[in-house]
């Protein structure tokens, strides 16, 4: 049998020639820049892992979920996180040759700040800054956003008044009121942090609202949830399944951030994500 995939057959992953690894390092720097350290150590070593894992990665796509674009930039983001220098430049450069503005490519970056803060950055300026300065994209397209997804910043808005750092008197009640009207229900940190920290709270949540200049607010919960998947955290998984329902997402939608988490999450990261959201998923038309 022949399956082939960037440019080797890896339906026969015990067998690899030559022309076959050459053909691989090609199909990479053409899309990508360059091979991967990652993957030129199985190249020279032993190839079966890595036509094993591509394999995998190839399964993962379902025709009727979303396109590439979508799955390169939350592994942007994940990688931004966890300052994998490689992984930001290459997944930034594979998303632009794709037709990403710069703005969608630094959206997913400043969602990444949420969670890296300068430690995972600090690893964006190092191997995208000149590049993203440098790159032309006059002519590039855009994502292809799904239909159903809109630029709407007033649906991430909760209407605080972010002019004054403090919380003030019945803001908080902003912030339950969004969470009850999207997710259906407020998150344990919100009650925690407003007992106990509310300025802490709207700062948070002000980086939350703002964080997407171009990309549709979908796009938030669609890489919360990928996040959340690949770190095995049930209530980050929750609430990203949630806004992602409330904000008019469809269930393949979120399948989708969820089915990817596990390329570095694991298949346990899936169980995770099934105590966490099965209640959800199994009402969900």
């Amino acid at each position: 049998m022949e399956l082939m995939d960037k440019g080797w057959n890896i339906a026969s992953p015990d067998v690899t020639t030559p022309d076959e690894i050459e053909a691989f390092r090609n199909t990479y720097a053409e899309n990508k820049g360059s091979v991967l350290p990652a993957f030129e150590f199985w190249l020279q070593l032993r190839p079966d892992p890595l036509k094993r894992y591509r394999m995998q990665a190839r399964q993962s796509p379902d025709p009727k979920m979303l396109d590439a674009p979508f799955s390169v930039l939350a592994f942007l983001h994940y990688y931004c996180v966890e300052g994998y220098e490689d992984g930001i430049l290459y997944e930034s450069t594979h998303a632009l040759k794709n037709g990403a503005t710069k703005d969608e490519v630094i959206d997913t970056i400043a969602v990444a700040f949420i969670h890296a803060a300068p430690k995972g950055l600090r690893y964006a300026g190092t191997s995208t800054l000149d590049y993203l300065k440098a790159f032309d994209d006059s002519d590039s397209p855009g994502l292809p956003w799904p239909d159903h997804w809109n630029h709407d910043p007033d649906l991430l808005s909760t209407g605080l008044d972010f002019t004054d750092p403090d919380m003030l008197s019945g803001e908080l009640d902003l912030i339950r009121d969004w969470n009850l009207r999207v997710l259906g229900e407020v998150p344990r940190y919100v009650e925690f942090l407003g007992k106990y920290q509310p300025n802490l709270l709207k700062a948070q949540r002000s980086r939350f609202e703002f964080a997407l200049k171009v990309s549709p607010a979908q796009y938030l919960p669609y890489l919360l949830t990928h996040f959340n998947v690949t770190r095995g955290f049930a209530p980050g998984i929750r609430e990203g399944v949630l806004m992602g329902k409330g904000l008019g997402m469809t269930k393949l939608d979120i399948l989708d951030a969820i089915k990817w988490g596990m390329i570095y999450g694991g298949p346990a990261a899936i169980s995770t994500a099934d105590e966490a959201v099965s209640d959800i998923l199994d009402d969900w038309v």
